[in-house]
């Protein structure tokens, strides 16, 4: 049985590849309720910072979180 990436849950219904904002070229396979949970998070980072700290962020988590 497949399960979701993030939650771990079978998935049984609708099925969504996504690549976080913050992991990008790591696809997902994830249900609609993570699919909804991950959209409403990538829309709270776009408010609350700019471009150049998510690529920050993204050097950060590449790098071991160093």
């Amino acid at each position: 049985m497949l399960r979701c990436d993030m939650c771990h849950k079978p998935l049984k219904g609708a099925r969504f590849k996504i690549e976080t904002l913050l992991r990008p070229g790591h696809p997902l396979i994830v249900g609609p309720e993570c699919f909804r949970k991950e959209k409403e998070a990538r829309k709270r980072m776009m408010e609350r910072h700019t471009p150049e700290q998510i690529d920050a962020l993204r050097a950060k988590i590449a790098g071991g979180g160093k």
